[in-house]
């Protein structure tokens, strides 16, 4: 009975088994390969219930050793990371999440290696850090985004272009950067056979940096203006679309427009294209000079655009004209007094100090010296006192000048006053002479041999002469000569001013004599003074008070 239990047992026992094993996957052993009989079914490692083919529900899940301590296993993680790392820490980790998707390297550092025939052809560090942002090969240091820090290497960039290879961008050691070659000379370089060019855009805006066989070039591609700025990103320099350049200026109006000073060193000409009369402005420390290429040819300013005013030391010119149209004119007077006006003038000759000239300075005085010898003219405040409208003081200074030109239209009245004077008097020596001739009887005749002419005698009709005054123009006290015969009753010095008043009379005896007069009561201008004999003029001679 107890044997027909077992037996029962084991039955069971069996049945459930084939039960159990026929309804799951079930293994073929071939005696080289164990395998599933159908391709349907899914194994199961921890887990009782596979989804895949191999479902392993766990960390660590293949070894390389049958020790339990060793760290060489590939792991497939629970959030879905694949790790693959051997015992000295390298490890390749594939994941499945957003922030690193895929790592070679070592917990050291990240290492990649790839061999060709058992051969390393890149065994350099290389790091992509996306928290850092950075490249880095060859250098694990955190700061540095893309670089090589083996020495004497470069880091270039090379490319493919129809199968032709070739360095596109070097970057030198020494930090300067070549496009074009692998020696750049300056912090950046471009370089290429025939012409080499940037271009920088921006929008509708374009500017072109380069060099061609022409030589450099720095071009605005399009229809805008050229900027140049410096200091605080301000502009310096501006060249129009139209070709105007402006400095100091944004808007220039003219080829060159200059808003403040400039400076121009050496020799500068303005050229007029097509014609040989072009203007010249030498700059030299002596001389410096403006003038024409051809002569008798150019000019400063024109009728209606002129010059204010001009300052020279010396000047040469071929001819002078003063603008003098009536109907630029007002206020139009005669000028009166103009012969006691030019008599009041002293001229002088003098020397210039050159001390004392406006513009000295001790680079030019040797210069200025040559000129300001035996010159003649007037002294300015002396001038001022007869003809104050002639007499300016020089822009900016205590200097004082005179207007020479305008003396001229005095001295033409002063010459006509003293004609009319002068054919007053000769009127009036006319008639005392016609007098003398009838006062004088021809009596006693002198008669020329084999003549009729009949000459009265010299000695009875003169009776006297007077002789000019000294100092004349007389300033304070002149003196005056005489000579009257030994049988005149009486005689006088008679002075008269130019409209025949009498102002003075000096009685004088017979013989030779001088007398002295005091001027210091007469006004600047001419006089007449007569020797007067028995009541008839016998001379007239004129005499000037200059104060």
């Amino acid at each position: 009975m107890k044997n027909l239990l077992n037996t029962f047992v084991l039955v069971a026992l069996i049945s459930s088994f084939f039960n159990v094993f026929n309804a799951n996957a079930q293994w073929l052993d071939s005696g080289t390969t164990v395998r599933l009989a159908t391709n349907t079914d899914n194994v199961g490692i921890g887990t009782t219930a596979p989804i895949a083919k191999l479902h392993v529900d766990g960390d660590r899940f293949l070894l390389n050793t049958t020790s339990t301590t060793s760290s060489s296993f590939i792991n497939l993680a629970s959030g879905g990371s694949l790790k693959i790392q051997n015992n000295g820490g390298a490890f390749a980790t594939f994941a499945a999440g957003a922030t690193n998707k895929y790592t070679l390297g070592s917990t050291g550092g990240f290492v990649c290696d790839f061999e060709v025939n058992g051969n390393s052809v890149f065994n350099k560090n290389v790091s992509i850090n996306s928290a850092l942002g950075s490249l880095r090969i060859g250098q694990t240091t955190s700061g540095y985004k893309l670089g090589t820090l083996n020495a004497g290497q470069d880091l270039t960039f090379i490319s493919d272009n129809n199968g032709t290879t070739a360095n596109r961008v070097t970057f030198k050691q020494n930090g300067n950067v070549g496009i074009g070659t692998t020696a750049p000379n300056r912090e950046l370089t471009i370089e290429k056979a025939g012409a080499a060019f940037a271009n920088i855009k921006d929008g509708t805006r374009e500017i072109l940096i380069g060099a061609d066989a022409t030589g450099g070039i720095v071009s605005v591609m399009t229809n805008h203006d050229l900027i140049l700025r410096a200091g605080s990103n301000s502009e310096k320099m501006r060249i129009k679309a139209n070709g105007n350049v402006g400095i100091g200026t944004n808007a220039p109006t003219q080829t060159l427009h200059v808003a403040g000073n400039a400076l121009l060193v050496g020799t500068t000409t303005f050229d007029t294209p097509g014609t040989a009369n072009n203007l010249i402005v030498e700059a030299s420390s002596i001389d410096p000079m403006m003038r024409p290429t051809a002569n008798n040819f150019g000019k400063l300013g024109n009728a209606t655009n002129r010059f204010f005013e001009g300052h020279f030391n010396s000047l040469f010119v071929g001819g002078i004209q003063i603008t003098s149209d009536a109907k630029t004119k007002t206020n139009v007077v005669k000028i009166d007094s103009a012969s006691d006006k030019i008599a009041a003038l002293r001229g002088v000759s003098y020397d210039y100090i050159p001390e004392a000239l406006p513009g000295y300075t001790p680079e030019n005085a040797e210069r200025m010296a040559a000129n300001t010898q035996n010159h003649l003219g007037f002294i300015a405040q002396e001038v001022e006192r007869v003809l104050p409208e002639l007499v300016k003081p020089l822009d900016g200074t205590d200097i004082k000048t005179v207007n020479y030109t305008e003396i001229i239209p005095v001295l033409v009245e002063a010459f006509k006053e003293e004609k009319a004077k002068n054919e007053a008097l000769e009127a009036r020596l006319a008639k005392l002479e016609a007098l003398l001739n009838v006062a004088t009887p021809a009596d006693n005749p002198t008669k020329a041999e084999n003549t009729k002419t009949t000459v009265a005698p010299v000695a009875k009709i003169a009776k006297g002469s007077v002789a000019q005054n000294h100092p004349n123009p007389a300033k304070d006290v002149t003196s005056i000569s005489y000579a009257i015969d030994e049988n005149v009753a009486n005689a006088q010095i008679v002075i008269t001013d130019m409209a025949g008043r009498t102002l003075q009379q000096v009685n004088i005896t017979d013989g030779a004599g001088s007398v002295n007069i005091n001027t210091n009561n007469f006004a600047n201008g001419t006089y007449i003074y007569s020797l007067v004999i028995d009541g008839q003029t016998v001379e007239s001679k004129q005499m000037v008070v200059s104060k």
